[in-house]
């Protein structure tokens, strides 16, 4: 008999989806149209591709709310000086210059002087700034004849006078309130 001679080999071919009739490149041809998708429209295979417009305006939303935060954390934070520290200075820099005060204290003044303490961001300072304004009003409310009623108030007010002397010191501040001249 004769020899027989092969073709030369060829590689196979990549493995086909079972569920796909027709090469992935060439749109379906076959005798009826696929089921849901009417004659003349694309393929579903491929999904259409969503802009990217939208992916990078959040992405910009997000940086500049980032940067506007540290922007205004490191303002709050670093550069700009604490009410209630300014307070103590302002406080150690009248004790030098009077020497004490013997004023009364209107309603708008001890609001005034209130704000500065509660708007501090330290929690000490905050604390005895407060109450010690609080004290203070309600001993110059009480007037010169109910000397019996300010003794009430005594310790209330050494302890926070210390406690402000104590927090504006850990500030680095220090001021000399004292009860009695």
């Amino acid at each position: 008999m004769g020899r027989v001679t092969y073709p030369p080999q060829q590689p196979f071919p990549p493995p086909e989806d079972p569920y796909v009739n027709h090469p992935p490149t060439q749109p379906f041809t076959g005798p009826y149209p696929q089921a849901g998708f009417p004659a003349g429209y694309p393929h579903p295979a491929a999904p259409p591709r969503r802009p990217l417009w939208p992916w990078l305006a959040a992405v910009a939303a997000l940086s500049l709310m980032l940067l506007a935060g540290s922007g205004w954390l490191l303002w709050d934070r670093v550069l700009r000086e604490d009410s209630g520290v300014a307070a103590c200075k302002a406080l150690a820099d009248r004790d030098r210059a009077a020497g004490g005060a013997d004023e009364t204290l209107t309603r708008e003044e001890y609001l005034a002087m209130r704000r500065v303490f509660a708007d501090s961001r330290y929690a000490d300072l905050r604390e005895h700034g407060t109450k010690l304004m609080d004290v203070l009003w309600q001993v110059t409310q009480l007037g010169t004849d109910d000397q019996v009623a300010a003794l009430t108030y005594l310790e209330p007010l050494t302890r926070h006078v210390s406690g402000l002397q104590s927090a504006c010191a850990d500030h680095g501040v220090v001021i000399d309130l004292r009860l009695t001249d």
